[in-house]
């Protein structure tokens, strides 16, 4: 392998194990009526975690899609967790919107804004 094959390959694995070395895991607290925190930034590779610490069933759905791959609908019984990876929009920023879809009049609604 030539030399500048080698800096190359150096080069790109450097930039990957930064990318992933970056992503950061947001907890997302799933309530009664409430996700906690409501509204957060996010960037393509963070992961989302949801976990429902209520006493009674709730959703994580997506509920405007930007393009596919950003839906998700997750029934989360007490004590489960849902996980989401934010893929890369194709803007350079777009907000996505989510509730429970059983409690949606309630007030149980939020937003990821997903920024390059």
């Amino acid at each position: 392998m030539s030399r500048s094959t080698t800096l190359a390959l150096s080069a790109l694995l450097l930039a990957l194990t930064a990318a992933v070395a970056s992503a950061t895991t947001i907890n997302v607290t799933v309530g009664e009526y409430f996700f906690q925190p409501a509204n957060i930034t996010v960037h393509p590779g963070d992961v989302i975690h949801w976990t429902n610490t209520g006493s009674y069933p709730h959703t994580v759905t997506s509920s405007k899609p930007a393009t596919p791959g950003q839906l998700f609908d997750a029934p989360l019984n007490p004590g489960q967790s849902f996980d989401w990876t934010v893929p890369t929009p194709p803007v350079s920023s777009v907000t996505l919107q989510y509730l429970c879809t059983f409690h949606p009049t309630l007030g149980q609604k939020g937003s990821l804004k997903i920024s390059r």
